[in-house]
C-alpha cells in the first residue's frame, strides 16, 4: 500500500486492528496523553524495515500514539485475523513481534513516569507478556 506524505496511518484514540511494516520511507512516531502530543527529547522517527502498531493489538487497547508518513511511504498492512494466524504459524516471528512490543512498552512506561515524577526506577517497570494469553482468546 502506498501513502502519501502527511497522511495519518494510525491516529491517537482508535482502536488497533491492524499492524503496518515500513517498506519504504520514513514515518513520525508522536505520543499523546489525555489528547495533548507529549513533548519528546527529540522527534521519534521509524524508517524502512520496521514494524508498528503491534503494541496496542497485543495489549489490547486504544492507541495513544500518532504515525505520520513523512514522506510518500510503502507499507505492508497486516489485519487483526491475519497477524493472529501469523503468530501461531511462525513462532519466530511472534517471538521477535512480542520482544519488540515488551521493549517498546517498557519505554513507554518509563516515559509516562518520567512524565509523572520526573524520576524512573528500573523496578518501577514491569510489562509481562501473559497478557499475550487474552490478546489471543480476544481475537
Amino acid at each position: 500500500m502506498v501513502l502519501k506524505q502527511g497522511t495519518i496511518i494510525i491516529k491517537e484514540g482508535s482502536i488497533a486492528l491492524e499492524i503496518y511494516f515500513l517498506l519504504r520511507g520514513c514515518v513520525k512516531r508522536s505520543i499523546f496523553h489525555k489528547d495533548v502530543e507529549l513533548e519528546t527529547p527529540k522527534p521519534h522517527y521509524l524508517i524502512e524495515g520496521t514494524i508498528f502498531g503491534e503494541q496496542d493489538m497485543i495489549f489490547n487497547r486504544m492507541t495513544q500514539e500518532r504515525f505520520t508518513a513523512m514522506d510518500d511511504c510503502f507499507v505492508l498492512q497486516v489485519r487483526k485475523p491475519l497477524f493472529k494466524q501469523l503468530i501461531e504459524e511462525f513462532e519466530d516471528f511472534r517471538d521477535e513481534v512480542f520482544a519488540i512490543a515488551k521493549e517498546r512498552e517498557k519505554e513507554a512506561i518509563k516515559s509516562a513516569k518520567r512524565e509523572e515524577t520526573g524520576v524512573i526506577l528500573e523496578e518501577d517497570v514491569h510489562v509481562d507478556l501473559e497478557d499475550y494469553k487474552l490478546f489471543k482468546t480476544q481475537l
